[in-house]
């Protein structure tokens, strides 16, 4: 098994816990994991969507692991579908790992749950 660590994004502040932690684990020759931490918000979501591009141009499918993740907002769910729909563009798959809670609730809110799919 191979794992690669990619360097965490240092960019503006965000509420609470501060950054996301992205790290880019490999796990097969076609699949990646790309987990986040914390709060995805304006602040941080860029740099979610942004490494879930860049490894999705490497990879046929990644999972975004957002199982740490204590708050979400409307930026959060726009790098996701943003991410979804590079996927779809390039022929890649994402799907979206373990919602935590904040996530799970609001992808139920906005009814987008069925456009994300979602893995335990």
């Amino acid at each position: 098994m191979l794992a690669l660590e990619h360097p965490r994004h240092r960019g503006g502040p965000s509420r609470g816990s501060g950054r996301p932690d992205v790290p880019v684990q490999a796990t097969a020759a076609r699949r990646t994991v790309v987990r986040a931490d914390g709060e995805i918000d304006i602040a941080t979501a860029d740099a979610l969507r942004d490494r879930l591009c860049a490894a999705l141009t490497e990879h046929a499918e990644v999972a975004a692991d957002m199982s740490a993740v204590t708050f979400i907002d409307c930026a959060g769910l726009r790098a996701l579908l943003a991410a979804r729909a590079f996927a779809d563009r390039h022929g890649r798959h994402l799907v979206v790992h373990d919602p935590s809670r904040p996530v799970q609730r609001l992808l139920t809110w906005t009814r987008l749950d069925p456009h994300l799919r979602t893995t335990r």
